[in-house]
């Protein structure tokens, strides 16, 4: 009997030991869960998950149709690709979304980057920003010309510490001129699935901002919103930039991403 009972608790003891190793094995793995961006999702359709982060803390925003919205960005907001810049994705947003959109992008500038006519990064140009608020929403989209701001280690690896800094000082200009309006982070294109590894360092950065901060960001590359095989239906091939056609394409993916961000979807 003295064995038996002696066999029976060592054996519960292995079991507590066990379940104690699982628990904390759980728990680290929930404490990940709650401080790391879950991965992004795609298929490549319109229906292509796009965020990077899609926090539960966040509130979702009241932006009905008729609500003004500013979109300020890089050439991409600007229209650069279109026939028409008029026809960018963030001049449809109004036709898509039913919003009175304020337009304000300038090709070539970034977080970083002054553009090549100085027109001055984005810290330089939101506090000079002739929009007048309020607004009910602001996208704040960019980081495809950063990464040739960005400094490099003598093996080639892009440092980005100073595009981290530039994100912050930008993001913090914006809230400081729009107050109490909520901003949602777009981050850069691609327009095929093969990014290099500079840009996807970009994305990469930007999303850790936004996740850090609570804020939503939409991640283009992580939704890969442009194929390889619609590039010459999508593309105008002398800016590299979406056509017409591909910026419908943005904006329907914008739209469906944003819904999501919505109290009140649109239809």
């Amino acid at each position: 009997m003295g064995s038996r009972g002696t066999f029976g608790r060592e054996k519960i003891t292995l079991a507590v030991v066990v379940i104690a190793c699982l628990l904390v094995v759980i728990g680290l793995a929930v404490d990940h869960a709650r401080t790391e961006p879950p991965a992004a999702h795609s298929d490549g359709s319109d229906d292509a998950g796009t965020n990077l982060y899609l926090g539960p803390d966040i509130d979702k925003y009241d932006v009905p149709r008729g609500s003004r919205v500013l979109f300020f960005g890089d050439s991409y907001t600007e229209g650069w690709g279109a026939e028409d810049l008029a026809d960018g994705y963030a001049y449809q947003m109004s036709g898509l979304m039913g919003w009175d959109v304020t337009v304000r992008g300038v090709g070539g500038t970034g977080y970083l980057d002054k553009g090549s006519k100085n027109e001055g990064n984005y810290v330089t140009r939101i506090e000079r920003l002739d929009a007048v608020g309020p607004y009910s929403l602001i996208v704040l989209q960019g980081g495809s010309n950063d990464q040739a701001a960005l400094p490099r280690s003598e093996s080639g690896v892009i440092d980005t510490t100073p595009l981290s800094i530039s994100v912050e000082q930008a993001f913090n200009a914006m809230q400081a001129k729009y107050p109490n309006t909520p901003i949602i982070m777009l981050g850069p294109v691609s327009t095929g699935e093969k990014v290099n590894p500079d840009k996807q360092a970009v994305d990469a950065t930007l999303s850790s901002f936004a996740y850090a901060r609570g804020v939503h960001y939409i991640s283009p590359i992580a939704g890969r919103w442009f194929l390889s095989s619609e590039r010459e239906e999508l593309i105008d091939e002398r800016t590299g930039h979406p056509n017409g056609l591909g910026y419908e394409k943005m904006a329907r993916m914008l739209k469906r991403q944003l819904n999501a961000y919505l109290v009140d979807p649109i239809d």
